[in-house]
């Protein structure tokens, strides 16, 4: 089966379509709670979205990420696949609340920064979940999660810059993000085809 019907068979599975509904329903709850009234005309109802974009992503990356990270190459592949098809099917309502609000975050810097966060925080997420599997700790990865998330914020506030933080990112080009998130998501493709590679050698290796 190609790859693309594998990515399809791992959407319909039941823990990716409750992830994806509650991330769809979070976007559509965050429009529609700060999309403006009569009495506020003006229309600020984009940066509600995208900071609830940039934390919906950042959870699903991590959280996915630590819990696959014993996981089959084949498998994880998949899932980070799973996790860009996310970040793209909620790209069109965030467009059009882009519009309607009218930000100077610049358009180039908004569409891709929804798959590139999921993917970087995956491969984040997928090294903690290795850290915590040597400690022993893979119960703790519900705590872990949003711990790490919230350190990263808290790591950014410290040192004055954006380097972790999804959130300033959301609404703010930070190029120095930017490079970590290109490093991060550059850094997981390499060890997932690495690793696809030498699962697809070990199975076709001769048995002794």
């Amino acid at each position: 089966m190609k790859f693309a019907g594998r990515v399809a068979q791992r959407v319909a599975q039941p823990d990716a379509q409750q992830y994806l509904a509650l991330y769809l329903i979070a976007m559509l709850f965050a429009l529609m709670a700060a999309w403006p009234t009569d009495s506020t005309p003006v229309n600020d109802a984009w940066f509600t979205l995208a900071y609830t974009r940039a934390a919906a992503l950042g959870l699903l990356g991590l959280g996915y990420g630590a819990s696959k990270a014993a996981a089959s190459p084949a498998e994880q592949a998949l899932t980070a696949a799973m996790l860009g098809l996310f970040a793209l099917l909620a790209l069109p309502l965030e467009l059009a609340a882009y519009a309607a609000s009218y930000p100077a975050t610049p358009l180039p810097w908004v569409v891709p920064l929804p798959a590139l966060t999921a993917l970087a925080m995956y491969g984040l997420g997928l090294l903690l979940g290795k850290f915590l599997g040597l400690l022993r700790l893979q119960p703790l990865v519900p705590i872990a999660v949003p711990a790490a998330l919230a350190g990263m914020v808290a790591l950014d506030v410290g040192l004055g810059l954006n380097l972790l933080n999804p959130f300033t990112a959301a609404v703010r080009v930070s190029w120095a993000h930017l490079a970590l998130l290109g490093s991060a998501t550059t850094a997981l493709i390499i060890a997932l085809a690495r690793g696809l590679h030498l699962e697809h050698r070990s199975r076709g290796a001769p048995h002794r």
